[in-house]
């Protein structure tokens, strides 16, 4: 297995921009260009917890069904595509429907005393989150993309603008491993139902007001034998990926 961890000066020294690329650390792009393949299983683990998602997909992608297990329970996540813009998704013994555009992106969450509705840019990249609920509504997140790649998540916090900031390897993300998606949930995420993942893979991301400094996280990765990520590690989590083929 191979290993490839980045220091912040080595970020630094990759991008003259936000979302700009070079191949300033020999070897990179290589990895990153790994064989095309779909995720077959994603384990989370973060302060002690971890959880398994395995996917199954029907011929045209889309996700059919998630088998989520954890320490001491687990539950079949099952997808139905079958009603025209509708995707029914059974977690827990509830179904929840959603509503979906012709490509398949959830464009809103059912409706009820709170929800979210989302919009997608013309490469299926989500750029728009906004939150309802009973008497109000607000746009939670907006998304600035470039060259197919997220390069900011822009927000308010205490009125003051807030935001998370991507940077990239060459690579390619050829096994659209989602990590730049502004929706806060693993499993929702990797199946694509809010829309592709970003054209790289990061190395690195910068969190904070907009007038500070911000907070760097770098990542480190590990590869299998066809140069496709296995581990990412973020430092306060670790996401480990397995393959169909």
């Amino acid at each position: 297995m191979k290993k490839l961890t980045y220091t912040l000066s080595a970020l630094l020294a990759l991008l003259f921009a936000f979302g700009a690329c070079t191949n300033d650390v020999p070897g990179f792009d290589e990895q990153g260009q790994g064989k095309a393949s779909r995720v077959k299983t994603l384990t989370t683990a973060e302060d002690g917890w971890s959880e398994t998602y395995a996917f199954t997909y029907r011929e045209d992608g889309r996700v059919t069904s998630i088998l989520n297990t954890y320490e001491g329970g687990g539950d079949n996540i099952l997808y139905d595509w079958s009603v025209a813009g509708k995707l029914s998704i059974t977690k827990d013994g509830k179904v929840s429907v959603y509503e979906v555009n012709d490509k398949g992106y959830v464009t809103s969450d059912p409706k009820g005393d709170y929800y979210n509705t989302y919009e997608y840019d013309e490469d299926g990249i989500l750029i728009k989150l906004t939150e309802y609920w009973d008497g109000g509504s607000e746009v939670k997140y907006t998304v600035e993309t470039k060259a197919k790649n997220v390069l900011k998540h822009k927000s308010k916090r205490s009125g003051k603008d807030y935001q998370k900031v991507f940077t990239y390897a060459p690579g390619l993300n050829s096994c659209h491993i989602q990590q730049t998606n502004a929706v806060n949930s693993p499993w929702k995420e990797q199946s694509g139902m809010h829309g592709v993942a970003s054209n790289r893979i990061i190395i690195g991301q910068n969190v904070g007001f907009v007038e500070a400094e911000g907070t760097n996280t770098k990542l480190s990765y590990e590869f299998d034998d066809f140069n496709r990520p296995t581990k990412i590690d973020y430092g306060y989590k670790q996401f480990y990926y397995t393959y169909e083929d």
